[in-house]
């Protein structure tokens, strides 16, 4: 079986807008620098549950 890319079952589980016909793949990677910068907080230095919660932020 071979799929083709398409948005709008992406789109569907995104809005929660009915049942795609199958699971999207998406690939979330962010650097530490990146989520540091777009947050304005020194992600870097954090650990622990206030890691978390500031990659859950992001």
């Amino acid at each position: 079986m071979s799929r083709q890319p398409d948005f709008d079952q992406f789109l569907k589980v995104l809005t929660r807008q009915g049942t795609p016909t199958h699971l999207p793949f998406y690939e979330h990677i962010a650097s530490a620098g990146f989520i540091s910068a777009r947050l304005g907080v020194d992600y870097t230095n954090t650990r622990g549950i206030e890691r978390w919660r500031h990659f859950v932020d992001f």
